[in-house]
């Protein structure tokens, strides 16, 4: 089957044309990333009993494009039922009240399995969950990806992630802060508790 994939295209040259700022945040975050392979808790001592990645309120993608606007983004959660990381980031930070008040506050959510043949459409054109990962050229498991109303990949993030720098990135992207100043310098106003930040 050949895709046809031009707007997902589209979308790879303007990731490539990112400003400064985005790619200085994704380099700083992926070197985080790497070091929390070792890293033993993210902090899932603020998760409710009970609660679930599931509790995430997932939805098509082509929903998501219809219902994000320039002020909510799409959210974009690539993972596989056999990757560890994934498992780690199904169970220690998405079930967490901080991480899904962020995402319900300012994004569209979806999920891609890299291993599912369930239909998923982009705009007009149908794919495979699996052949949409690989249409974003998708590299690492887990891996979170912003995208425009337009389809377009503002910015993509690999890896699993502390809290603290997961709820950084959703409310730097989701705030829209990113058009303003360096992921460094922004502030965050939820900081979620941990036991390094009781």
């Amino acid at each position: 089957m050949i895709l046809r994939i031009h707007k997902l295209q589209r979308a790879s040259r303007l990731r490539r044309t990112l400003a400064f700022s985005c790619v200085m945040f994704v380099l700083n975050l992926g070197a985080q990333a790497q070091a929390l392979e070792t890293s033993t808790t993210l902090g899932s001592d603020a998760r409710e009993e009970g609660a679930s990645w599931d509790d995430v309120n997932w939805v098509p993608l082509d929903e998501a494009l219809e219902n994000a606007s320039e002020d909510r983004l799409v959210f974009i959660y690539v993972h596989a039922t056999w990757c560890p990381y994934c498992g780690r980031m199904n169970t220690e930070i998405l079930p967490r009240s901080d991480i899904q008040g962020l995402l319900s506050d300012h994004f569209e959510t979806v999920r891609i399995d890299t291993d599912s043949k369930e239909e998923v459409r982009y705009f007009d054109q149908s794919f495979t969950e699996e052949e949409f990962a690989a249409a974003l050229q998708n590299q690492s498991l887990p891996t979170v990806y912003f995208m425009t109303a337009e389809g377009n990949v503002l910015a993509h993030q690999p890896g699993l992630l502390p809290v603290d720098v997961m709820a950084k990135l959703l409310e730097f992207i989701g705030t829209g802060a990113y058009q303003t100043t360096s992921y460094d310098a922004f502030e965050p106003t939820v900081i979620p508790l941990t036991e390094e930040n009781p």
